[in-house]
């Protein structure tokens, strides 16, 4: 089933980034069915491939001058500085309204965050393009799960990612409302597993949807 095949493929991708990448890639490629994923891989190019081109000016080095994200380097400058010097989080700012907690701001990664490497893996593309890429992949995601056509899924997944409340948000910087986004048909794929009784692979594509959005709230 197309969503077993998906989902082990994720599990597998997040296996490969924890252990370097070092495995018998010969085995591995042999239990590949390329025909049956051809229009899948396709598919996954084609979302990289249209990102880059809406997102052209990364490519020669510029960046957005995102207000937010501006913000939230001054606002996270002191939990950052304390990691830095102690290798711990502080949780609390004493800078920001009196005082708050700062893990709304600024935490730092560990080895056993494994979300953070398959973040890492989904990013590679570079921002702001990996915004699009991602909400194209979990949508079309979702209508491959849902049993629409290959061709009807990656329209309505461009279609998805690119309307035009996305692009204004990203501009303004906020990362993190988009990436919850980009993830949420992941989430529903998995929930409409669960609705159809696959208990296990609904739970663990909804789970790692939502641990996904939550990591980054």
């Amino acid at each position: 089933m197309v969503y077993r095949k998906i989902a082990c493929y994720f599990l597998l991708l997040e296996r490969l980034v924890q252990t370097g990448f070092q495995v018998d890639h010969k085995h591995l490629f042999m239990q590949l069915d390329f025909k049956k994923l051809r229009i899948d891989i396709i598919a996954i190019i084609g979302f990289a491939i249209v990102s880059l081109m809406y997102c052209y000016p990364q490519l020669n080095g510029k960046k957005l001058n995102s207000h937010d994200n501006i913000s939230w380097m001054g606002m996270a400058h002191e939990a950052m500085t304390y990691h830095e010097k102690t290798g711990n989080d502080v949780l609390w700012s004493n800078s920001m309204f009196g005082g708050m907690p700062s893990y709304t701001t600024f935490v730092g990664c560990t080895n056993t965050n494994f979300l953070f490497y398959v973040q890492t893996v989904l990013q590679a593309i570079g921002k702001p393009a990996y915004f699009f890429f991602i909400a194209m992949l979990c949508f079309y995601f979702l209508m491959r799960v849902m049993g629409a056509n290959k061709w009807a899924g990656m329209i309505g997944a461009m279609a998805y990612a690119f309307s035009t409340y996305n692009p204004i948000i990203i501009q303004v910087g906020h990362d993190t409302k988009m990436l919850t986004m980009a993830f949420l048909p992941a989430a529903l794929a998995g929930l409409y597993l669960i609705y159809k009784e696959k208990w296990l692979w609904g739970f663990l594509t909804k789970f790692a949807a939502i641990c996904h959005a939550r990591f980054l709230i």
